[in-house]
């Protein structure tokens, strides 16, 4: 008859423990965020024969827990088809810092869902990001996380609203 190794039969329950009850690092130190910035658009012309040009953002806003945000950024080529009505980020991923109140900056990457955007007769369009968080200064060096942001604008009147929601570790 053999006999069962009682210290084998412990080690093995806590290693089972541990696998039934661990949770990721990240998730534990996670927290939601989420905010909104306004702002303007400008086609600035790389080709106009070719109908390239990059898009200059500026915008401000605020997100829960950071307040007052600003930011300027670029898609750095984009090609306008005005009789499809349609907008192709010929580079879809972008960086983004927002600089807070007190001047820490937040770097993130975001990445568009689908890199043509249609706009409407009128010069609506809504596009959809992906967003990286990945770094940043002072309290939000460290920072990492992921979410997602949704614009709504006119290429028109070079307005857009920028909605984003994700998780983050906030840094330092």
């Amino acid at each position: 008859m053999k006999t069962l190794n009682v210290s084998k039969l412990v080690l093995a329950f806590v290693a089972l423990s541990v696998f039934a009850f661990a949770q990721p690092i990240q998730a534990q130190d996670s927290e939601p965020i989420q905010g909104t910035l306004q702002g303007t658009l400008s086609l600035v012309p790389i080709s106009v024969i070719d109908m390239l040009f990059r898009v200059e953002y500026h915008a401000t806003g605020g997100a829960q827990g950071l307040g007052r945000l600003t930011t300027d950024f670029v898609s750095p080529e984009v090609q306008v088809n005005l009789a499809a009505r349609q907008l192709v980020a010929l580079s879809p991923s972008w960086t983004v810092d927002l600089v807070t109140k007190n001047g820490d900056v937040i770097h993130g990457v975001y990445t568009f869902q689908n890199p043509v955007i249609h706009f409407s007769q009128l010069g609506f369009f809504v596009l959809a990001a992906d967003v990286e968080v990945n770094g940043g200064t002072g309290r939000f060096a460290g920072a990492m996380g992921s979410g997602t942001a949704m614009a709504f604008g006119n290429i028109y009147a070079r307005r857009f609203v920028l909605r984003f929601n994700g998780t983050w570790n906030g840094g330092g």
